[in-house]
Order: C-alpha cells, then sequence, then structure tokens
C-alpha cells in the first residue's frame, strides 16, 4: 500500500491519531508500526510524520514526550541513506531549544542528538559531525544558545579518537583525532578567542544585574 503510494495524508494522520491519548501498549503498537512503515515513505509522507511529531510536542505529557523521543530515535539509528537521520537531528537539536520544556526532556533531545550521531549508519558520519559542530559554534558566536552549544560541542568532540589512524591519510579531509579537531576549530573559528570574548561579556552582564 505504501509502496504504491495509496497511503494518503488523512491514512497517516489517522494512524498517528491512533496513538493519541489511548492507553499506552496502542501507543507503543502503533509507534512499532510507524518505525515500520517509515522506510517506505516516500519524502512528502516522511515530511508529515515530522509534523505530527512537532505538533504533539505542544500537547504531550512529559512520559508522551519520553516514548515520542524514543521513537524519532529509532527512526534515525539505522538510516543509511542519513535523510531521516538528518531530519531526526534537526528536530532534536529544536526540541533543545525550546523554553517550553522541562530539563529533563531537552537533556533526554540532547544524549539522542548524541547518540544518533555517533550510532546511526550516516553517511560521512564524520563530515555530519563537523557541521554540527559548526553550527553549535555560529551559535555560540551569536550568543545564542552558549551553554547548550557548548556542551554538546564538548561531547562530540569526545567522540573522535585521542590517537590519529596513519592509513589512509592523505584521503581523508577531516580531523582524524581530538587535537586535529581542536587545530581545526582554533583556525576556522578562533574558538579560544570567541569563547573568552563570550565569558567576559557574561561576566560583565552579571555585574551590572548585580548594581
Amino acid at each position: 500500500m505504501i509502496k504504491e503510494q495509496a497511503l494518503s495524508r488523512n491514512d497517516l494522520a489517522k494512524i498517528w491519531n491512533a496513538s493519541c491519548g489511548k492507553h499506552e501498549a496502542i501507543e507503543k503498537n502503533v509507534h512499532d508500526l510507524l518505525a515500520k512503515l517509515a522506510w517506505d515513505f516516500s519524502p512528502e509522507q516522511l515530511e508529515q510524520l515530522f509534523d505530527c511529531f512537532r505538533e504533539s510536542w505542544t500537547k504531550a505529557s512529559k512520559k508522551q514526550r519520553e516514548k515520542l523521543l524514543e521513537l524519532i530515535r529509532r527512526l534515525a539509528e539505522d538510516d543509511k541513506e542519513g535523510l531521516m537521520a538528518n531530519k531526526v537531528l534537526e528536530l532534536l537539536w529544536n526540541i533543545s531549544h525550546d523554553k517550553l520544556f522541562p530539563n529533563e526532556i531537552i537533556d533526554q533531545a540532547l544524549a539522542a542528538h548524541l547518540k544518533i550521531l555517533d550510532y546511526s549508519c550516516l553517511p560521512e558520519k564524520e563530515k555530519t559531525k563537523l557541521s554540527w559542530i559548526d553550527r553549535m559554534m555560529e551559535e555560540v558566536k551569536q550568543d545564542q544558545h552558549v551553554i547548550i552549544s557548548l556542551k554538546q560541542m564538548r561531547e562530540i568532540c569526545t567522540q573522535f579518537s585521542e590517537h590519529a589512524y596513519m592509513h589512509n591519510m592523505s584521503r581523508i579531509s577531516y580531523p582524524l583525532n581530538r587535537i586535529s579537531l581542536i587545530d581545526r576549530l582554533e583556525e576556522k573559528h578562533k574558538i579560544t578567542r570567541v569563547i573568552t570574548e563570550n565569558l567576559c561579556h557574561y561576566m560583565e552582564n552579571t555585574r551590572n544585574c548585580r548594581e
């Protein structure tokens, strides 16, 4: 039915709504079904599913959000094409920036974000990590979500090896270990200066608030 594009937007909405506010067992069954069906979704169907995710965050209880996070993470972990994993990474990062969510949900979203980066079947996984580090550095430069960005950057950096591997070095265009990664961050983003200036700005604002 899905492969023949016979599943309409209305059908997908009905499947999703079948789990909303229902018993935990029903919710689990629907999530398991969607986790299997999603691999054959068209781009339009996949986008609709993610729209359902986004809409559900505003209504879900803490426990429902935890279940939703689990489903989102499952969709990304075995994605060999990268399309779903990248969409999930984007969604999780946006969740971590939403001030309406409690710290527990934000922490879970960030943990899932890290796990997908580290364990997923993303093509060119190391380059994907670098692109996220670059994005987080830009947020720090703009003084936006500084603490979350720096903490997540640190965790991503620890996913790189402490030691370089010598084989095939000439064919690899990304850092091989943490030292070369730090060198790249310093060269591209002037990370030491950016963090120092940000800290000074924070301390100045703190002093002004106390006066």
